[in-house]
């Protein structure tokens, strides 16, 4: 997804933020934050135009997309920033917290993959820019055949899952987790 919104909006740079304290979620020692920084800093390592901000992790406060994009512009009121999301997590936006907020800071990459349901997400982008006056960019990239949940199965199961993270992530886990 970074990278196909880096070449397609022809981006300065990606700055990826590992959430600190997610609301939604119940915090698990085993993929506690300092973890998620870990792997996103073993992710981008030697990537040009992606860097790793740990300004969530630092932060004591739940963490929120709406917080942290207020936070971001205040400091850097000049930048034009993008909050890049799958097309899926498009359309469950209105359900966030001050989505508004979001929709004021940045303008929406949502990109979209092959199976994705093109008329249920173009709906909601204009039911987000009537309601919101959203700026989206709906982009598509090329399909990846596994998620996040099913990586966490193989690996629960004991399987290499290296072609999908990497060598350098999978050693890590397999070194800092001992179970699933």
């Amino acid at each position: 997804m970074a990278r196909t919104s880096l070449k397609s909006l022809n981006l300065d740079e990606v700055v990826f933020i590992p959430c600190g304290n997610p609301p939604h979620k119940k915090q698990s020692s085993i993929w506690d934050a300092k973890f998620r920084l870990d792997m996103t800093n073993l992710l981008i390592e030697g990537e040009s135009g992606f860097s790793v901000s740990d300004m969530e992790i630092l932060s004591e406060e739940k963490s929120y997309t709406a917080k942290t994009l207020v936070k971001l512009k205040e400091s850097n009121s000049d930048t034009k920033f993008y909050f890049i999301v799958g097309a899926d997590s498009l359309c469950y936006m209105d359900d966030w917290k001050t989505p508004e907020i979001i929709f004021e800071n940045a303008e929406i990459i949502a990109l979209g993959r092959k199976g994705y349901k093109e008329q249920v997400v173009d709906d909601y982008i204009e039911f987000l820019q009537e309601k919101y006056g959203a700026v989206i960019n709906k982009v598509f990239m090329e399909n990846v055949d596994i998620s996040s949940s099913e990586i966490r199965e193989k690996l629960k199961k004991g399987e290499d899952v290296s072609q999908y993270t990497g060598e350098k992530i999978y050693k890590y886990i397999l070194e800092n987790i001992n179970e699933f």
